[in-house]
């Protein structure tokens, strides 16, 4: 098989198991990479050991990277193993529970061979979740239209199913490291306002969602923030206010997605009981997109919840006779 000019950079936390199978996926590959570049960020299982020994055995033609790092999260995960590139024109970001069909690097670099001027191209996904329910799709076809809208109306985490040119990435910079979380939209939507984004047709990268846990592993990122969307929620205003997505953004499109997002986070934070900062985001959320039935009913939902939750934190205060 003919190597492509390709370096995968997987981020890895305590998955010894899990990050064999997204291993295998990239050996499977029928258009092979130059280089694959493992970065374990500190973890405290057997990881390195397990990828180290799954590097020994097999018999790839590319050169291979196992870092070792303290543990410093996903963003500097990534920094680290993009400095590490060795002259290779395309980057995959490629996470430690995700897997690719066999011809997906091959499908990605046949696209952005034919279009020199595109800076990335993004699969489809499919979603399998340990609770059982089927498996979702969700296409990314129309990110080829409009990527900057599409990363603004649409679920941003696209690492796993793009492949970018090394340059582009290169030339912004790097993941934000003082991000828990949404970095990869965060990077992506500054990537989205510097050249054309290309949709990859064919079978759709394959998500695994909670898997891990099962193996009593690492879950995903983010679930370990009850606060995510409210922090997306904040990635997505930054871009149209702070770094001048407004430029490439509708004004009708980025407020109704803006007041989705602060919606979003606010029925979270009610689902979780934290109705004060369930009002912060609805109040947002209303800010933008003030005059619609839904903020009507979120409001009245946000009354009788606020009014219930400080009732009950009151009677809880009253001193026993």
């Amino acid at each position: 098989m003919r190597e492509a000019n390709i370096a995968v950079v997987i981020p890895l936390f305590n998955r010894a198991t899990t990050v064999l199978h997204t291993l295998s996926s990239v050996a499977n590959q029928t258009t092979p990479p130059r280089q694959i570049i493992v970065v374990d960020d500190g973890s405290v299982d057997d990881s390195a050991a397990a990828v180290s020994q799954w590097l020994a055995e097999g018999k790839q033609s590319w050169k291979t990277n196992l870092i070792r790092q303290t543990n410093q999260g996903a963003s500097a995960a990534r920094n680290r193993g993009l400095a590490q590139i060795e002259d290779c024109d395309y980057v995959a970001f490629l996470d430690s529970d995700d897997r690719w069909p066999a011809d997906f690097l091959s499908r990605a670099v046949a696209r952005l061979e034919a279009d020199k001027t595109a800076i990335a191209a993004t699969a489809d996904r499919q979603f399998h979740r340990k609770s059982g329910t089927r498996p979702g799709f969700r296409s990314s076809r129309q990110i080829e239209r409009h990527p900057s809208v599409w990363l603004m109306t649409h679920d941003g985490g696209i690492a796993s199913c793009t492949l970018f040119r090394t340059d582009a990435i290169r030339n912004l910079g790097e993941f934000d490291t003082s991000l828990d979380t949404g970095q990869d939209v965060e990077l992506f939507l500054r990537l989205s306002k510097t050249g054309r984004w290309l949709h990859i047709p064919g079978d759709p990268v394959n998500f695994y969602v909670g898997f891990s846990t099962l193996q009593g592993e690492e879950s995903n990122l983010s679930f370990k923030y009850s606060d995510r969307k409210h922090r997306w929620a904040q990635i997505r205003e930054h871009f149209i206010f702070q770094q001048e997505g407004h430029q490439q953004v509708p004004r009708k499109v980025y407020l109704r997605a803006l007041a989705r997002s602060w919606h979003k986070a606010g029925c979270d934070y009610q689902v979780q009981g934290r109705f004060e900062s369930a009002a912060v985001c609805f109040q947002k959320a209303a800010a933008y997109q003030p005059f619609t039935v839904a903020n009507f009913w979120r409001r009245a939902r946000l009354i009788a919840h606020t009014f219930l939750y400080r009732a009950t934190d009151q009677s809880n205060q009253l001193p026993t006779v």
